[in-house]
């Protein structure tokens, strides 16, 4: 494989910290795989075993390993008589390479006396650990009323009024989740106690409040920005002018004070000024609609914002920040209370859940005294025996994995001698409680010629046409803003073509965009009957139907020779499997004579096929059931047509 030059830097990268922003199909595991094998082989004092590779899933484990032997063989059929290699691949099978869930296992099977945990400990099971969370609630909330705690009992007439505890339920143990992703949770907890409302101003949730509004309003500014560079210098001076001075008033405010925002909000108001001389040609129309569209968009960030400090006084939200303080300390004692609940008696049963597996790895790795953080002398022997910690994937860790791999990398402040990749814009697990503030802050940290700490970023796609990359960069340039998705699609992180040696295809492979609306589809009387979702599936088949029909060629990676293409070359990708799209295209598919393999969350037993012989077997034992009778009696089995079964009916 030839690499580029930033693939070689990452490659030959070496005695330092090293982030890797590598966007998608760059060619990270063939790099990192290549650096792992390269180190191996120049330094004979390394070991497979003594690296710490840490990927997101079971799946991406197996093919590291997997790729990793296959370039450990290749080398020694090169030089068949090296000792060095064939221990490496004699003992790969021992590698550290694994999920960070497996990771904490090992360590908590080889050091759960350190912390007092039986090792006869079993994993429970969604179910059980389900369960065990459904009798601790239970039980700290008799407790707590058992005491009668004034402040509880109004706590739980606001949340659970008439004893409907469900809600009540679901707001607890969704706090509980959250805060266990941070590596110390009842500290965390803690930090939303006030003790004292004192000055309400500096209390958390005010600052949470300014914060999430400052990010709001600097999407205003960012537009107004753009307002201007277009504006400039034309006859819409009103629009430049409104621009400067709702900017000027914005950057105000987010230095300032929270309170200053309840006066400040109420007095402003937009300058009345006059649009300067038009001379009406179709530049100018075309630059007012872009300008009016850019403004109505950031008056309307602006004035949602404002409205806010139209409906409450300052003084209202001082009384109602004081009296919510109480109801939050009261929520916030509740929630610690049911988590140790749910940690004894998941001790009790023997069972463990991952997040307490995480939690126990690092309480044997990490002592902590305060805000200090040390490692544990278990961790000081694992930096001794690890030369280096790989992790993939690193955009998806949290704080808890976060100060377990530092704890075992070779830094005394916990940062670590450590080997890091992945792509902010593939952070998809913010439902699992990933950080990917993590990332973003190490790629900011970390310079670009850093002696200590380095960043590289792969943005060379080898995956795709060019036509798929300037398609995916026309759209993400326009959507993904720091504002909005925490990061800047800018020269660093947009997608650059890299695999320049594609052959020429006979068909047409621009990205296409198919817009229908039901009511106007061209085919209207075709589509007459049919749902959206029915619809926008039909028009999918009868394009993969024509792109066969035509025989369209494709290139095929494994002999990289062009081919005419297969249904197996088509990947069709659903936002979700919910109200039955994946069966509505698999029939859409079925409709114009192409097979669908379907990837459903449903399970066996919702598949259309499985469906009919069950409803056969419900009629063979009670033929008086008329929906599975009018399931069988419309497929292939009966063949009846829609009027013949009107007319026995």
């Amino acid at each position: 494989m030839d690499f580029t030059d930033e693939q070689k830097k990452v490659i030959d990268s070496r005695n330092k910290n090293l982030i890797v922003s590598a966007a998608a199909g760059s060619g990270k595991t063939a790099v990192l795989t290549e650096r792992i094998v390269n180190k191996i082989c120049e330094d004979e004092s390394l070991s497979i075993d003594r690296m710490l590779i840490v990927t997101f899933t079971n799946a991406a484990a197996r093919e590291m390993r997997d790729r990793i032997g296959r370039k450990l063989r290749a080398r020694l059929s090169d030089d068949p008589d090296n000792a060095h290699l064939r221990k490496q691949i004699a003992i790969l099978h021992t590698a550290q390479i694994t999920t960070i869930d497996s990771f904490c296992l090992y360590i908590l099977k080889n050091h759960f006396e350190e912390i007092g945990v039986d090792p006869a400990f079993a994993i429970g099971s969604e179910g059980e650990i389900k369960q065990i969370s459904d009798d601790a609630f239970d039980e700290a909330l008799e407790k707590e009323f058992e005491k009668g705690d004034t402040e509880f009992l109004n706590l739980v007439e606001m949340y659970a009024p008439k004893g409907k505890f469900k809600k009540f339920y679901e707001l607890v143990t969704g706090i509980a989740n959250k805060v266990d992703s941070s590596a110390y949770p009842y500290d965390t907890l803690q930090n939303f106690i006030v003790e004292d409302a004192g000055n309400i101003w500096e209390m958390p949730f005010v600052k949470y409040t300014k914060e999430y509004e400052d990010e709001y309003l600097k999407e205003a500014i960012d537009l107004y920005k753009k307002v201007m560079d277009m504006a400039e210098g034309s006859y819409l001076v009103k629009h430049v002018d409104e621009a400067k001075d709702a900017i000027s008033f914005i950057e105000g405010l987010l230095d300032g004070n929270y309170r200053k925002r309840f006066t400040a909000f109420n007095t402003y108001e937009r300058p009345k000024l006059q649009y300067g001389k038009r001379n009406n040609t179709p530049e100018e129309n075309e630059l007012k609609a872009n300008a009016d569209a850019a403004v109505k968009k950031a008056r309307a960030i602006f004035d949602k914002v404002k409205n806010k400090f139209k409906e409450v006084s300052e003084t209202d939200f001082e009384e109602s920040a004081k009296e919510g303080f109480v109801v939050t300390n009261s929520l916030v004692r509740f929630v610690a209370f049911y988590m140790h609940t749910f940690e004894d008696k998941k001790r009790d049963k023997g069972i463990i859940s991952f997040s307490d597996m995480e939690h126990m790895a690092l309480e044997i790795l990490v002592n902590k005294e305060g805000d200090k953080l040390t490692p544990t002398q278990t961790a000081l022997r694992y930096r001794e025996f690890f030369n280096e910690v790989m992790i993939d994937e690193y955009q998806d860790s949290n704080d808890v994995q976060e100060t377990i791999l530092s704890a075992v990398s070779k830094d005394e402040e916990l940062i670590g001698d450590r080997f890091m990749v992945g792509d902010i814009k593939q952070s998809i697990y913010g439902f699992r409680l990933a950080k990917p503030e993590i990332f973003k802050g190490k790629c900011i940290e970390y310079s670009k010629e850093g002696e200590r700490d380095e960043r590289i970023n792969l943005t060379n796609n080898f995956r795709s046409r060019k036509e798929v990359i300037d398609a995916v960069n026309h759209v993400f340039e326009r959507l993904m803003k720091e504002s909005v998705g925490g990061v800047e699609y800018d020269k660093d992180e947009r997608l650059n073509f890299g695999k320049t040696d594609y052959p020429k295809s006979s068909a047409d492979n621009t990205a296409e965009l198919i817009y229908f609306n039901k009511d106007e589809f061209g085919e209207a009387e075709k589509y007459k009957e049919l749902s959206k979702d029915e619809i926008e599936a039909a028009i999918v088949a009868g394009r993969i139907k024509d792109m066969l029909d035509a025989k369209t060629e494709v290139f095929d990676t494994k002999s990289e020779k062009m081919r005419v293409m297969k249904c197996s070359d088509v990947a069709i990708l659903l936002r979700s499997m919910t109200n039955g799209r994946d069966v509505i295209f698999q029939k859409a598919l079925k409709n114009v004579g192409l097979q669908g393999y379907v990837i459903s969350k449903a399970g066996y037993y919702s598949a259309w096929e499985v469906q009919l012989i069950l409803s056969f077997l419900s009629i063979i034992d009670n033929p008086r059931q008329d929906m599975p009778l009018l399931g069988v009696m419309h497929s292939f089995i009966g063949n009846f047509d829609e009027e013949e079964i009107a007319k026995i009916r």
